[in-house]
């Protein structure tokens, strides 16, 4: 530790972080802390981006409608704005749609590509989407509508016969890196094309990596490699942006934030609202409309406050219905809406620890979501039970799907035998990096940590123990609706995001969230 302190030149604190999440290694530490543009690979090593770009440039020529089509979370919406931003600096016949999952499903239904042919569109191009939807393609190709899938998602044993699929997860991939998130993969394609057809420099790509980072960092992708490039530098741009949409959202950020303001972003980002194939925050974050930014801000906070509150109602009703087995919770709760499954899966496995699946209901079929503590791969699992499902995808700790109603007792009898046979293996909650007294918390700690920042997957806040801490004076305050505490540490001031300890002396797992007035925001684990 104290070795690789002196060869990169930082405190013993920070090395021995680094040692413990194995960057014993200078150079591999060095890499970390200090991300370049330059450690991202070729686009070129994408299996089908040739071909990919090679069809855009044919569209160009021809003057064709082009579409893009993106999935409707965080990851999906700002995949679009970077493919969409590049291929209107090539060409001007580009348009978007982002179908709403609670009204319209994941894929291609066949109304909606008929729409889609009859306004004259020949090339689709989806984003964080299309792995799955055989059929939508098929459809597609039927009304001679060609179709390029830029995707991330796990491919299921066959691909969609599209023109080219360009997914670093597919089977035959040779990308060094497979876990890119979907605006990762959008942000390849779209250099891909500016290195074929000129428009972008390394002004262009800077502009796009404020997307990137939020698309990558809220669809929870492990933070190392390629994207530990993309997030670190992304979230960096995302603090110096001028663009007035970024501006107002870094203005709606409250107290002890973590390390920038990225966190809160994508917080507020997911109150974003899709009409009739358009999207508020794609809107937000591409117009220089002050007053309709503002007005933007302000639906996304009454948004916010709308959804956490039904939110919160239908996480009760999914607990009272939830029947916990050996290896898997399963909840089949049809009155909610299912644009809260995906919350109250995540909720509930959260609490108890082990994978989750709530299932609801659209229309004339049942739609469900899991998700799942680290160790259990919940797309195997749900590959495992495949022939129940009209429809499924996703990734290992998040997936969906869609089945008829007659197959839910077999699915549930399923689930439940895989996992019997493949139960998580879950980090301790009582671990921890560092043994730490509060006494040494001060601004090169902060520094520090900022230095490791942005947190996520495979990249944790870190945490610290304190052992024998004396809490006094505990104070609870709210910030808009978020709970905050004031409390005396070992006789200094501190704030507490969250839930506070009780008061008296005890150990102390915690994480740091900056600081606010003067005051060391902490996040107690325990």
């Amino acid at each position: 530790m104290e070795a690789l302190a002196r060869k990169l030149g930082v405190s013993p604190f920070l090395a021995g972080i680094l040692v413990k999440r194995g960057l014993g290694d200078p150079e591999e530490a060095e890499r970390y802390l200090s991300p370049q543009l330059e450690d991202l690979h070729s686009p070129f090593l994408l299996n089908g981006i040739k071909e990919a770009v090679e069809r855009v440039g044919e569209g160009i020529a021809r003057r064709e409608k082009i579409l893009i089509t993106g999935h409707d979370d965080i990851d999906g919406i700002t995949s679009t704005l970077v493919v969409m931003r590049t291929l209107r600096s090539l060409h001007p016949q580009v348009q978007y749609y982002i179908p709403d999952r609670n009204k319209e499903g994941y894929g291609f239904s066949k109304e909606l590509l008929q729409s889609f042919s009859s306004q004259g569109v020949k090339l689709i191009i989806t984003v964080d989407s299309g792995t799955s939807d055989l059929q939508g393609v098929e459809w597609a190709r039927g009304l001679g509508i060609e179709v390029i899938v830029t995707d991330h998602h796990e491919p299921q044993e066959k691909l969609p016969s599209a023109l080219t699929v360009i997914n670093p997860k597919r089977k035959d991939s040779t990308y060094p890196f497979r876990s890119l998130a979907g605006v990762g993969v959008a942000l390849k394609f779209s250099l891909a094309l500016l290195e074929s057809f000129g428009g972008g420099d390394r002004g262009f790509l800077k502009e796009f990596l404020p997307l990137v980072a939020l698309g990558t960092i809220a669809d929870k992708v492990p933070l190392n490699e390629e994207n530990r490039v993309l997030a670190k530098l992304g979230a960096e741009e995302l603090e110096l942006s001028t663009r007035p949409g970024i501006q107002a959202l870094r203005g709606m950020v409250g107290i002890c934030p973590g390390f920038g303001s990225i966190d809160d972003i994508i917080e507020f980002l997911r109150f974003g609202q899709i009409k009739d194939g358009k999207s508020n925050i794609v809107e937000l974050l591409s117009i220089r409309d002050s007053v309709r930014i503002e007005a933007i801000c302000k639906e996304l906070k009454q948004s916010g406050r709308e959804w956490r509150k039904r939110a919160e109602e239908a996480k009760n009703q999914v607990k009272k219905k939830a029947k916990v087995d050996k290896g898997i919770i399963v909840a089949v709760v049809p009155e909610i809406g299912v644009n809260f499954l995906g919350y109250s899966a995540g909720s509930l496995s959260k609490e108890i620890g082990k994978p989750a699946v709530v299932i609801g209901k659209r229309g004339d079929v049942l739609v469900g979501e899991g998700r799942t503590p680290q160790g259990f791969d919940l797309f195997a699992a749900f590959s495992f039970c495949k022939d129940c499902f009209i429809q499924y995808g996703g990734h290992k700790r998040a997936a969906g799907f869609s089945m008829h109603p007659d197959r839910a007792e077999e699915f549930i009898e399923r689930i439940k035998l895989y996992s019997r046979d493949h139960p998580p293996l879950s980090p301790s909650a009582e671990s921890y990096d560092l043994k730490l007294p509060l006494a040494l918390l001060n601004q090169e700690v902060l520094a520090d940590l900022k230095r490791l920042s942005p947190f996520g997957q495979a990249n944790p806040e870190p945490r610290f123990l304190t052992t024998g801490a004396e809490i006094q004076e505990l104070k609870e305050f709210y910030e808009g609706e978020r709970k905050f505490s004031e409390a005396m540490i070992d006789g200094r001031p501190f704030i507490i995001w969250g839930d506070p300890p009780p008061e008296g002396r005890k150990d102390l797992i915690y994480s740091i969230r900056g600081m606010h007035q003067g005051k060391l925001c902490l996040r107690i684990h325990r």
